[in-house]
């Protein structure tokens, strides 16, 4: 007789994405305030600051003592290097001076909302609880990956429609999508970067901060490229932005180096979260913890008691029946050999129990 209980479907294992349009209603409602904020807060800032320059520069005199006033070192390391031969326009203005600070707000945006839906989940333990239903393994990382993706477009969307709509001189259609659609590529690129970091680190706080280092490696890279003007801005992805020349030359080539870059980032992540399990690390070091983790008996005494010594697997914090188990380890301390629950969990280890192989 059935009682009505919710039950994994046999095919669910062997459909990764399955419960996939479940997760992303339900990831799509989390994110109803969060998302919303992050876009227009960023739209209405960058159309401001846009709208703002034909009332500071009314005349090309003005804009040409502005470009002169800006091209310094230390103002090219900031936004960029001016393009335009000298023809300093409003279109020209907002491309140079806002640029690479929007893709900087979209990748922190998207970084952040890829580590919120996948390591920050796993270490809340909703990860697990929802994959214990018919939830495919990849249904959550396809889940982030789909809302930020759909987060950029919007950006780029609202930020296209935003300055093309302010009327300004030299502020056209074309180039407006253009910038939108920059904004977005590096954003996607670093939704991929997120979706990497995720599965190398083992908590939400370090993939945030491995993904944040390397926004801002790129950031410095761009900045050494355009001062010294010796080509190192391709190798950042701000830089790629920067060279679309946005209301000048309306290059779209970097948009598809971009695109095709986020791409490759994603595909590298989705092998790298089949090696390794909810909450663990796919790293090099993850089959040692493990095989320690199994060769480390049970080291451990009465709950609660932080001085009990195990063995390293990974985790920072056992309990009792993990320990038991030998599923997650801890290093003894200094002080800690010498209490007396490291002394009977060594006398436990030596009356039957595995030894522990892992060195202190």
């Amino acid at each position: 007789m059935s009682t009505g209980a919710p039950t994994l479907s046999g095919n669910a294992g062997s459909q990764p994405f399955a419960g996939l349009l479940t997760m992303l209603r339900f990831t799509l409602r989390r994110e109803r305030i969060r998302l919303p904020v992050w876009i227009l807060g960023l739209t209405a800032a960058i159309a401001a600051t846009a709208a703002s320059y034909p009332g500071i520069y009314a005349t090309a005199e003005e804009r040409h003592g502005a470009l002169l006033t800006i091209s310094n070192p230390g103002t090219t390391a900031l936004i960029g290097a001016a393009y335009g031969d000298g023809d300093y326009t409003y279109g020209i203005m907002v491309g140079h001076q806002l640029l690479a600070m929007t893709t900087v707000v979209a990748a922190l945006m998207s970084i952040f909302t890829v580590v919120r839906h996948t390591r920050a989940e796993e270490e809340s333990g909703r990860a697990e609880l929802v994959r214990s239903s018919v939830v495919g393994r990849h249904a959550s990382a396809a889940t982030a990956v789909l809302v930020v993706l759909g987060a950029n477009v919007t950006l780029a969307l609202a930020l296209a429609l935003s300055l093309g709509a302010l009327g300004i001189e030299t502020v056209t259609w074309a180039g407006s999508f253009l910038y939108g659609a920059a904004t977005a590529g590096v954003g996607l690129v670093f939704a991929g970067i997120a979706a990497i970091t995720v599965q190398l680190t083992e908590s939400a706080r370090s993939a945030s901060s491995l993904a944040g280092l390397t926004l801002a490696a790129a950031y410095a890279l761009r900045a050494i490229g355009d001062v010294a003007e010796n080509g190192l801005s391709w190798v950042s992805a701000i830089g790629w932005a920067q060279a679309t020349e946005t209301y000048y030359r309306n290059n779209w080539a970097p948009v598809i180096l971009l695109i095709l870059l986020a791409a490759v980032l994603v595909a590298i992540a989705a092998p790298l979260s089949r090696r390794r399990d909810v909450g663990g690390a796919s790293s090099a070091l993850a089959p040692v913890r493990q095989r320690r983790g199994r060769d480390c008996g049970a080291l451990s005494g009465s709950r609660g008691d932080s001085t009990v010594p195990a063995c390293s697997a990974g985790r920072s914090h056992c309990s009792f029946s993990d320990s038991l188990m030998g599923r997650c380890c801890r290093r003894p301390t200094r002080s800690s050999r010498t209490s007396p629950s490291w002394r009977n969990s060594s006398q436990i280890s030596m009356l039957g129990e595995r030894n522990c192989s892992a060195p202190w």
